[in-house]
Formats: C-alpha cells, sequence, structure tokens
C-alpha cells in the first residue's frame, strides 16, 4: 500500500510540475504490514480555502490502523493529530473522525487530501 501511495504523489507531483513524460514507476516488493509507515510528500499544494485558510497535511506515520498525522495550520503551528483530537479551523473547533494514507477526515465530513 505504501508504495501506491508513492506511485500516487509521483505522478501528482508530475501533473502539477505540467510535465508530459509519463511516470515511472520501479516495482517495489510489499513491506511487512506490521512496519511502521512514514510518508512525506515531496511538495506541498497550496490551499484552496473559500475565506478560511485550511490546514495542510504535512505527514502520515503510524503502524498498522493507529495512524497519526501532522497538520500545517495556517498560524505555523503542527500539531499531531490522531482519530479523537480536536482541531480549530478558524472559529470552528471539528473533531478528527479518521486518518488513513490519503488525508484526514473530519466529524462534519470534511477531508484534508494528504
Amino acid at each position: 500500500m505504501a508504495a501506491q501511495v508513492q506511485t500516487a504523489q509521483l505522478k501528482r507531483q508530475l501533473e502539477e510540475a505540467g510535465s508530459d513524460a509519463p511516470a515511472v514507476s520501479s516495482p517495489v516488493s510489499p513491506g511487512d504490514p506490521s512496519s511502521p509507515v512514514m510518508v512525506q510528500p515531496g511538495s506541498v499544494s497550496p490551499s484552496r480555502g473559500q475565506g478560511t485558510v485550511r490546514p495542510q497535511v504535512l505527514e502520515i506515520s503510524g503502524k498498522g490502523s493507529a495512524l497519526y498525522a501532522v497538520l500545517q495550520m495556517p498560524d505555523g503551528s503542527r500539531p499531531e493529530v490522531t482519530a479523537g483530537s480536536r482541531v480549530t479551523i478558524g472559529k470552528t473547533t471539528l473533531t478528527v473522525s479518521r486518518v488513513s494514507l490519503s488525508g484526514v477526515t473530519f466529524s462534519d465530513g470534511s477531508e484534508l487530501p494528504f
């Protein structure tokens, strides 16, 4: 699964760079499912908010289903969040419903993609 995430990130970076070259991926053998997962994006996309600047997901780490995310908040702070964590975005306080390899989902259904 980590190989799929890495491949998707590389494709996204190529698209953002405007490259017409096809994405090339080398075969990666699947790792031990109990080994820790740490994924970091190569570049962070600017957030697309309407009025309120949204946090960005900088890192998703953890082991198995116990994942946590590091967010870059508009004020520069970098909180580490897990399911159940409370995050204040603008004037709204939300609860983290889920952290997955694809991003963070909040109690109101909104998502921060990785």
